[in-house]
């Protein structure tokens, strides 16, 4: 580029798209926009929204683990099933309410797993309103996001007795889950 053409454009101030468009109507009392006077500091609002944003993560994240995500699992909940008989699981009541999927391993096991879960969902919504005269302008914006938390419980079965109970994702357990008080348990061994 050459200096004369870096002379001929004039200088100006940097207006905003939204400042150099506002128009004042007949009537109509001067706005902040038309008088150029700026109503927040952009950089004062970007902070409270991003720690608005901040806050619901870590609201969001604490229900989660009070509603399971930061669940854990007891070693002993999970062995107390060696040897159970599989008519012991099927009339469990933790158990008997979930939707099971059956498939066969590749040793010929029949492999239950048991599905629990729910979907945690969030909204936010944000608007404003702006009068001119008798007219009146809003505007808003919602937000929503969900999300599935969800807990499989994988029994390993051969010849009616549980061999193996183990938990995928996002899982509790505790005592009321262990098999039901006078279940006769068998040696897998």
């Amino acid at each position: 580029m050459d200096g004369h053409r870096q002379t001929a454009w004039p200088a100006h101030r940097p207006v905003s798209s939204s400042g150099a468009r506002a128009k004042r109507f007949p009537g109509a009392r001067p706005s902040a926009q038309t008088l150029g006077l700026a109503t927040t500091n952009p950089s004062i609002t970007q902070r409270r929204r991003q720690s608005k944003m901040k806050a619901h993560r870590i609201l969001a994240t604490a229900t989660l683990c009070l509603l399971g995500g930061c669940a854990s699992v007891d070693q002993a909940d999970l062995d107390a099933w060696n040897g159970a008989p599989v008519s012991v699981l099927d009339q469990h009541p933790y158990f008997a309410r979930m939707p099971a999927r059956r498939a066969m391993s590749a040793d010929g096991q029949e492999v239950r797993t048991y599905s629990d879960g729910f979907i945690y969902g969030q909204c936010s919504a944000t608007g404003s309103t702006t009068t001119s005269g008798p007219l009146v302008v809003g505007t808003g914006v919602a937000r929503c996001n969900s999300r599935t938390v969800t807990c499989d419980h994988v029994f390993f079965v051969r010849n009616a007795v549980v061999t193996k109970y183990s938990t995928v994702g996002a899982c509790h357990t505790d005592a009321s889950m262990r098999p039901t008080a006078g279940a006769q348990t068998t040696s897998t061994r």
